[in-house]
């Protein structure tokens, strides 16, 4: 019998990403985990991720998982249509947040959800991911959560690879 070729480096990176996922679910009930989708690449691939840890699809979305936005005057309008359309699509249940105080919108939020837990789109190579980690207590000074980092170890070329392999938006 011929052994099977290795998974590609991508491949292993979802496969990874979807893991720490269902173990955050493991240390998390879903009500608990909030999902912060702002209609960038990074949460886009994110979406599709957390459809596969759940086994979600259009029609259940994420299976009792929150999603929510913070809006700003200066969104790009289709930004804010493929948000929206995106939530429609995979009835997300999205909440949209209006904060000039992204600090205290947040604490606001977790405090009327029960939220404890949020998957982000951070990479290391992102100009705010500082010291974080996979898995990273919120910063001092900041309403008390876990932040979630699923595609922690993604580079920018990884994201684009894999929305194109998945045809979700119109990446040529």
């Amino acid at each position: 019998m011929t052994p099977s070729p290795p998974a590609s480096l991508l491949q292993q990176k979802v496969d990874k990403a979807v893991a720490l996922l269902r173990r955050t679910l493991a240390l998390y009930s879903p009500e608990q985990v909030a999902f912060s989708f702002n209609g960038g690449k990074d949460s886009t691939v994110l979406l599709q991720l957390l459809l596969t840890a759940v086994g979600g699809n259009k029609e259940t979305g994420l299976k009792g998982i929150k999603s929510f936005i913070f809006t700003r005057k200066d969104d790009f309008p289709e930004l804010l249509q493929f948000v929206a359309e995106t939530n429609a699509q995979y009835s997300l249940g999205l909440e949209f947040m209006d904060s000039a105080d992204f600090k205290a919108g947040l604490e606001s939020y977790l405090s009327k959800t029960g939220v404890k837990a949020i998957v982000l789109g951070t990479r290391k190579d992102d100009p705010n991911a500082g010291d974080q980690q996979v898995f990273c207590p919120s910063s001092d000074g900041w309403p008390p959560f876990m932040r979630v980092n699923p595609i922690f170890d993604w580079t920018y070329h990884d994201v684009w690879t894999y929305l194109r392999s998945i045809e979700i938006i119109d990446a040529g």
